[in-house]
Order: structure tokens, then sequence, then C-alpha cells
């Protein structure tokens, strides 16, 4: 696969967009890893190039990122804790319904199963403070190496207002369809921000058509390919890439 890249970017008809995710994705590795990711970045950046709506998304968020390193371990443990009691209150309360009912020992169920829960949560918190973790993830940058990195790529033209009009409109009829990409985030998101990753997506189509460029589009999880403007963004299903469906 590295070879196979390699190749396509000699040929210069290529370029590398990172998404959103991708940059943001480097704050939360090991430092070793986020390095590494930086140095492989700066050795093809001349390849790298950033849409306005990832530029503009990054700047929103590196900050609160680039902060979060020094306290990454924490922030696990927290994670798993909120998860934990969130489920674990769930669960709880659905059980109400037994009292209700009038189910027999209803009240020793849930009260059973609050000590079988609380077991759960001391044998987590048990294992963070008894076991070891590398003692890199301790480790921080004194600067800020990917905002560094993201001033000396290349940008995409900026979007011009009337092009985010008519993209956030036809977005809104694509996500009514549930057409990828980036229809999920109508759910979590309002406004133009759900409309994002359909942006960053219209913008990658624009400037390969216009500049007769392919593009290796890196997300967090995964690469795809756009070429010569055409999509090329695959649908999954059962975890598979089906080559037969396309998201245009």
């Amino acid at each position: 696969m590295v070879m196979e890249v390699n190749k396509l970017l000699e040929n210069e008809d290529y370029i590398i967009v990172l998404d959103t995710s991708a940059y943001l994705k480097i704050y939360k590795c090991p430092i070793e890893y986020s390095d590494f990711s930086i140095e492989c970045l700066q050795k093809i950046k001349k390849f790298v190039y950033m849409p306005s709506m990832v530029f503009y998304e990054y700047n929103k968020h590196y900050t609160h990122e680039f902060r979060k390193m020094k306290s990454r371990v924490k922030d696990a443990v927290n994670d798993v804790n909120d998860i934990l009691n969130s489920s674990i209150n769930k669960v709880l309360n659905s059980c109400e319904i037994f009292r209700r009912l009038e189910f027999e020992d209803a009240d020793k169920l849930i009260n059973d199963l609050k000590d079988k829960f609380d077991d759960l949560s001391d044998y987590f918190n048990k294992f963070y403070k008894t076991k070891r973790y590398p003692e890199e993830l301790e480790l921080v940058w004194d600067e800020d190496k990917v905002l560094k990195l993201t001033k000396d790529i290349n940008k995409f033209p900026e979007i011009k207002f009337i092009d985010i009009l008519r993209w956030c409109e036809e977005g809104e009829n694509r996500y009514k369809q549930k057409t990828p990409p980036g229809y999920m985030d109508g759910k979590c998101k309002d406004g133009p921000r759900k409309y994002g990753d359909f942006i960053i997506w219209k913008e990658m189509l624009l400037f390969a058509k216009n500049n007769n460029k392919n593009i290796i589009f890196v997300t967090k999880i995964c690469c795809l390919s756009l070429e010569m403007g055409k999509a090329l963004w695959y649908f999954r299903k059962d975890g598979l890439t089906d080559p037969e469906k396309k998201y245009a």
C-alpha cells in the first residue's frame, strides 16, 4: 500500500486531503505515534491540501484537543466511568417497571443489581489504579505541531458564500433520502454545521475537476479515493466495502 501511494504521488496527478477527524486524531495518540504522523506528513506536505471547511473545523477544535493531550489518561478513565454510570442508571430505571407491576422480589432484584454494578465499577477503577501504562502517555508537546503543520500545507480556494447556500440546500435534499456522505450528522448537529462533511466532499469534487487531480482522502478510519472529480466513496455493509455502490 505504501509503495502504491508513493507511485501515485510521483505521477503528480494525485493529491492527499485529510479530513478534520484525521488531524484531530493525531492529538489523541501516544506521543511517539503523534510524532511519527507529523514526520510523515511533513515529508509529503507538498501533496497535502486542506479544504476550506476542514480548515474552519480544525481551527474551531484544535485548542481544546491540544489541551486534552495533557490529561488523556484521566479523560479516558472519566469517559469509561461516565459510560458505566449512564448504562447503570438506564438499567436500574428500566427495572422500575417490575415494581410498578408488583413483581415478587422486584425490590431484591434492583438491590442485587445495584450491588453487581458497584462491583463492576470497583473492578474497573481498581484496574486503572493498579495497572501500569507507558510513561509516554504522560508526555506532551511544548508546541502544537499539528497547528504548525497546517500553516504550511496547501489550501483549497476559499468557498464562496453562494456555493455554501447552494450546497446546504442540496445537502438537505440528500439527507432526507439518507444519501451519504454526511447525512448521519443531520441527527446530532444543526444549521450549516450538519452539512460539514457534505461541503468537504463538494469542495474536493470541484477542486479535482478544476485542477485535473485525483484525490486520496484520509479520515481517521479509512482512506478513500476521488478520481478526476468522480465520487468513489464506497458504501459499507456488515463491515465490508461494496465496490458496486458509490456515493454519487
